[in-house]
């Protein structure tokens, strides 16, 4: 028979308070102690310098330098890095990609001059005892990041005592005190990290043939919560400059720039620097403001499971203020506003990957977003554009290959663009946006029967042909202070990039050549290459003195064959020309399909032809 308490009800509800006011008394007796200890840990916070005290070597590039500081600097956020201060000199320091730390609590990280990155003979992945991305497990097999930090909280990495400038005047304003702008923070004496990207990137295409996307990010942080990253300039990150997988993070007052030439824009050479995304964020509480990013992907890219995060006073130029790409995940209430893309391949972007699975952008706001002469597209809502490439390992994909939409469309004929299946857009609003001069179309919005947009709003978007004076002359340093830094780019010069184009015009027309050859054979036309028997003919014919009219006659047939590839060659640019010609003449948007509900209010114009307009 079961146990029988012998006492009454009342004495063992007695008891069982006891047991449950001694559990809590001990919890809270902990949690008391273990927050004193941290407290008396904060208020002895050690400061090391990395040189002095930790014995890093500045100003010096041999391999033994490279390998130790690398293992120096992981040595030291393993060990000492909680509860402490680090700062760098006014040198610079180098490394190799690899620099890790974990569980660190409560640093700070100071750099007063360049920690520089390099690219090693051996590029290595980060072990498979490291989980990686589990909110975007498109990749398998990544390289080591620059710098990788996992499982901290309470970090902060900036220059040296910024916190002087919020007290300039005698404002009074607290260093924390998120109500001060610091309209000037160009001016600051910023400390850089450098990813060296060039290394990385090669000889334009050649060298992401052979790299692909094994490349490092600059700053990787996961799992990671409280972080402040101020006063710092990010420049050349082989990849992705910072991917911050991290809950209550703050980014303020820095710059990030990749570039291959000085030129006002991004050309081909410099779009060779590929995937060069500016900030990519994942989780919730996120604020970046007073930030400016010159690049060649996405400005910034708000990523799976997002949420909570606002962008406000951003200046860009690169594919723009991005949400996604999105896969079978959920991302909520994101807000940008206040900012200024200059000269962006796309200006407002919003997209979903792969036809697998159900995604949700919903609750989206962007507003008050001037966009000055956008190359492609001012607005992209609906599936990702881009080249269909999942494993950063495998072979290099066909460029116009896509499960959505082609990198192609709509330029190169049978290239598709569809809107996803099952992922869906609900409640996007654009307010107050102003597109200058562009280039392309005013834009794309591509939803789909089964998952069409729901709830967009378009209020006050307005596309206008003159650019205002406020717009013209611009000081492009002032309004992208990350600029000032010089391009350190060995494969990139007037003459490479002459030849590089040259590279590429003797291959098309190689190519086109083929196609000539192809329709001569089509048609049983004579190109030159003589059949035994015509082999025998001709010897007679030369012995007839006829040699010169034979030679005549197979350099017309060269002649025509080098005229004929050159036609095709103007043929396909002349075709791709005139699409965007056409695209950039057209007043109305390109595509709007799939969409429900969609309202234009205000003064937008054009309104999109699958939008309802009301006063």
């Amino acid at each position: 028979p079961p146990p029988v308490f012998k006492g009454s009800k009342m004495q063992l509800s007695k008891m069982l308070c006891r047991v449950t006011l001694l559990v809590a008394s001990t919890c809270l007796s902990y949690a008391h102690e273990n927050h004193d200890v941290q407290n008396e840990m904060r208020a002895s916070r050690k400061s090391y310098d990395f040189e002095r005290d930790v014995g890093g070597i500045p100003n010096d590039t041999t391999e033994e330098t490279l390998r130790h500081n690398t293992a120096t600097f992981t040595g030291f956020l393993k060990s000492d890095a909680s509860y402490s201060s680090l700062y760098f000199a006014n040198k610079t320091y180098h490394f190799y990609p690899g620099v890790y730390g974990r569980d660190i609590v409560d640093f700070h990280m100071y750099i007063n001059g360049t920690l520089r990155f390099h690219r090693p003979d051996v590029i290595e992945a980060v072990p498979d005892t490291i989980v990686m991305d589990e909110k975007d497990t498109r990749e398998i097999g990544r390289p080591w990041p620059c710098i990788f930090i996992e499982h901290s909280q309470d970090l902060i990495f900036s220059s040296p005592d910024p916190g002087s400038r919020y007290h300039e005047g005698g404002s009074g304003k607290n260093y924390n005190d998120e109500s001060f702008i610091d309209t000037e923070y160009g001016k600051a004496n910023r400390g850089v990290i450098d990813g060296h990207g060039s290394e990385f990137w090669g000889v334009p295409v050649v060298g992401y043939i052979q790299l692909r996307e094994f490349r490092p990010d600059l700053l990787l942080m996961q799992y990671t919560s409280n972080v402040l990253i101020e006063y710092l300039i990010f420049q050349d990150s082989p990849r992705w400059t910072l991917h911050l997988d991290v809950d209550n993070l703050v980014v303020r007052y820095s710059s990030v720039v990749a570039r291959r030439t000085y030129g006002d824009g991004h050309s081909g050479a410099d779009m060779t620097a590929s995937n060069t995304d500016g900030i990519d964020l994942f989780g919730t509480n996120v604020h970046v403001h007073d930030v400016d990013i010159w690049n060649q992907d996405d400005c910034i890219a708000v990523k799976d499971t997002a949420s909570n995060m606002l962008f406000e006073r951003i200046h860009g130029s690169g594919i723009g203020l991005v949400i996604g790409s999105i896969g079978e995940t959920a991302v909520s209430n994101i807000t940008f506003r206040d900012s200024f893309l200059y000269k962006p391949y796309k200006g407002i972007y919003m997209k979903f990957r792969t036809e697998e699975g159900a995604g949700l952008i919903e609750n989206v706001l962007y507003e008050n977003i001037t966009i000055l002469e956008s190359q492609q597209w001012g607005i992209w809502i609906g599936p990702a554009q881009q080249v269909d490439q999942f494993n950063m390992l495998g072979p290099p994909p066909f460029p116009c290959n896509a499960q959505l939409c082609s990198l192609c469309w709509p330029s190169v004929p049978m290239s598709t663009c569809k809107g996803h299946p099952a992922s869906q857009f609900k409640n996007i609003t654009l307010r107050n946006i102003n597109i200058y001069n562009k280039k392309g179309s005013p834009g794309v919005i591509i939803g789909s029967d089964s998952a069409p947009i729901d709830g967009i709003i378009f209020d006050n978007v307005v596309v206008s042909k003159d650019i205002p004076p406020a717009y013209q002359n611009l000081d492009r340093n002032k309004m992208f202070p990350g600029l000032v830094r010089p391009v350190d780019d060995k494969y990139v010069s007037p003459f490479k990039v002459g030849l590089y184009y040259s590279v590429v015009l003797f291959v098309a027309l190689s190519f086109a050549t083929l196609i000539a050859l192809g329709i001569a054979r089509c048609f049983n036309v004579k190109t030159g290459r003589l059949s035994p028997m015509q082999q025998g003919q001709e010897s007679a014919l030369q012995e007839g003195g006829q040699e010169d009219t034979r030679i005549t006659s197979h350099k017309r047939k060269v002649l025509a064959l080098v005229l004929g590839s050159i036609a095709i060659v103007l043929l396909i640019h002349h075709f791709m020309s005139y699409e965007e010609i056409s695209r950039e003449e057209q007043p109305q948007y390109f595509s709007c399909e799939g969409v429900v509900g969609g309202v234009a209010t205000g003064t937008t114009w054009p309104v999109p032809s699958c939008f309802n307009y009301k006063a």
